[in-house]
């Protein structure tokens, strides 16, 4: 049970993250699924707890003592809620009998894949890229096709993008923020997006879940053609990583996550999580087809979304493993 002192601890502080709730809560590969002396920096997941003002309305609607059924198109009040934020914050004006509650980004994608793919269609998404893309898409019998993205730089190829349009194209996959590069498209390339689209008659499955965690540029929005600087344990991460033998690191746009190039140490990115989970006991997510897509060979993703003192950690584990190679 999480205690009321918790709204007293600094928000991002390491006494912020109560790892023994951690280990009983986090899973998908995180502190709930790994043995205790296992640090994961694993699913794009925080560490940290939800904020004061989102626990109190939970407490709030469940003091009531009342949890009947909901109406199947969601509640009207957050259906407006989310209209005046999207309106507010991100100058999307949408109106709220548009908006469809959905339990996460997870069932979202995959509900627009049933409904834009017939079987057999295709859908073009970039490579590397998280692999509920491909999963949705697979799952309402959608053919993935592949469009590479530069795994160190975040760009595609626009000519090679055209080049991948069929009869079957339906579909066109965009994530922006990128996960895993951390990259955030240029106004210029959401446009070209945006016009590939409308030349094509395709869906968008615009993911743009990190648009509130960037960087150094503005986020542009496919229904606006937002800057929310932030300073997080990433640009600490970043130049530990880029200073161990054989890993080499860029910096992220927008994310809380790292794609570290691990190419020079001379294995594969499925041996490295093996052995760094074995050998450092630190658990991180690897390039491999089933996670993140044949484009992110020779590379790992690491989550930094966690305190200083336990990435501090695990990144002292991963030197001193790349020292020992």
């Amino acid at each position: 049970m999480v205690s009321d002192s918790a709204d007293t601890i600094p928000p991002f502080s390491n006494e912020a993250v109560n790892r023994g709730v951690l280990r009983e809560r986090a899973y998908n590969h995180r502190w709930a699924e790994q043995p205790d002396d296992v640090i994961p920096l694993t699913a794009a997941d925080p560490d940290f707890p939800a904020p004061p003002a989102v626990r109190e309305a939970i407490l709030n609607y469940a003091r009531a003592g009342y949890f009947s059924y909901g109406p199947a198109d969601g509640l009207p009040e957050f259906r407006e809620t989310v209209s005046e934020v999207a309106a507010e914050r991100k100058n999307i004006y949408l109106p709220a009998d548009h908006v469809l509650p959905i339990d996460g980004a997870a069932r979202a994608m995959f509900l627009l894949a049933r409904a834009a793919l017939n079987p057999g269609d295709e859908a073009i998404i970039f490579d590397p890229v998280d692999f509920l893309f491909k999963k949705s898409v697979e799952a309402a019998d959608g053919v993935p096709i592949f469009c590479p993205v530069d795994p160190r730089t975040g760009t595609f190829d626009s000519e090679q993008l055209e080049s991948l349009v069929t009869p079957r194209t339906r579909m066109l996959g965009v994530c922006n923020p990128h996960n895993p590069t951390g990259r955030v498209l240029r106004k210029n390339e959401i446009q070209a997006l945006a016009e590939f689209a409308c030349r094509h008659d395709l869906w968008v499955m615009n993911d743009e879940i990190w648009s509130d965690i960037i960087y150094p540029h503005d986020h542009i929005r496919f229904h606006s053609m937002h800057s929310l600087p932030a300073e997080l344990t990433g640009k600490y991460a970043l130049e530990r990583l880029s200073r161990m033998n054989g890993i080499r690191c860029s910096c992220p746009e927008g994310t809380y996550v790292l794609f570290p190039d691990i190419t020079e140490l001379g294995l594969s990115s499925r041996s490295v999580t093996e052995r760094l989970l074995r050998e450092a006991r630190v658990a991180v997510v690897p390039g491999t087809s089933e996670y993140l897509g044949p484009g992110s060979k020779g590379s790992i993703r690491i989550c930094f979304a966690t305190s200083y003192s336990i990435l501090n950690e695990a990144l002292d584990r991963i030197e001193s493993w790349t020292e020992r190679l």
